[in-house]
């Protein structure tokens, strides 16, 4: 499960990283050419430290740029999907929608003072369920969309598929700690396991609430479809679906690979050159691909240490 709040705005500000380094790195270049000129035009030499303060600028510019291209891509296809996946929940009719809600502004409220007491208490919430504490309500209050691989609350999109913090286990009917009479709303929890192992606690699964959101009562007939909807046949056939997409994905990435050190090696034997330019140009797109699956693996570890380090201070 991942989330992420206002697709475009994000997906935007990703897309100017890259921009932003290559303009900076023009911008010093074309400066420390003309600091340099201005030297060799005097009949000067500038010194080592001079040159280095003069390239140290482009230097570190140019360094962001081309790490933003190896890292920028992965987050730029998030906001993509994410996007597309709110715009699908979003169209009449639509097959992917499982249900949909409104929360009225006084209710929102009330969730929100539950979340943070159960925040407070430590009741096993996610940080991405806890990311709703800062979501505040317009007048007309925050639209709640339930599609088959993805959940949309307001402007913010949770994912049920995909990363590799945690993966969805069950949907049912929950709870924050307190009566819910007085909110005039049940709750309904998205919960999500994390499994790890260390040598000291060996093999160990982690349970938490993903998401939780309020739903009126009114819309409880709503709230049964998503409880129908999400059986556990429902969940594996989506986990399973997700190991699938992973597993073609590793495939097309060996293919990728493979194409591209062929075209190298056949620039190597034969000297075409256009085949050593679409070579290198896909083992360029193959490590963009790489480093966007190490990443996922990075936030997998760092994840899962945060659980194994909360499973160790826990009393037994």
């Amino acid at each position: 499960m991942w989330s992420l709040r206002n697709p475009i705005r994000t997906g935007l500000i990703w897309v100017s990283v890259p921009l932003i380094g290559l303009m900076l790195t023009a911008v010093f270049v074309v400066l420390g050419d003309r600091v340099t000129a201005s030297y060799y035009a005097a009949a000067k030499t500038p010194s080592s430290t001079t040159e280095t303060l003069i390239a140290l600028p482009g230097a570190i510019s140019g360094a962001i740029f081309f790490l933003s291209l190896f890292i920028v891509p992965s987050y730029i296809a998030k906001a993509w999907r994410a996007w597309r996946s709110m715009r699908r929940l979003a169209e009449p009719g639509s097959a992917s929608l499982v249900a949909h809600w409104t929360v009225n502004a006084s209710i929102w409220v009330w969730f929100q003072r539950d979340l943070r007491d159960a925040r407070d208490k430590g009741d096993g919430l996610s940080s991405m369920a806890l990311s709703l504490c800062d979501l505040d309500s317009p007048a007309t209050g925050i639209d709640i969309r339930v599609g088959e691989e993805g959940v949309q609350v307001g402007a913010r999109y949770f994912a049920l598929r995909g990363g590799r913090s945690s993966s969805l286990t069950a949907v049912s009917p929950g709870a924050l700690g307190r009566d819910s009479a007085h909110s005039g709303a049940d709750y309904l929890a998205f919960v999500s396991t994390f499994q790890g192992y260390s040598r000291s606690l060996g093999a160990y699964t982690v349970e938490e609430i993903g998401l939780i959101v309020p739903v009126p009562r009114p819309s409880g007939a709503a709230m049964q479809r998503v409880l129908d909807h999400f059986t556990p046949t429902a969940i594996a056939d989506l986990e399973a679906r997700d190991a699938r997409r992973g597993r073609i994905g590793c495939l097309l990435n060996l293919g990728l690979l493979a194409v591209s050190i062929g075209m190298l090696a056949i620039y190597g034997i034969f000297d075409i050159q256009s085949a050593g330019w679409y070579g290198l140009l896909l083992f360029a797109a193959w490590l963009v691909w790489l480093v966007s699956y190490l990443m996922q693996v990075v936030v997998a570890l760092v994840v899962g240490l945060g659980h194994m380090l909360r499973m160790m201070r826990a009393p037994r």
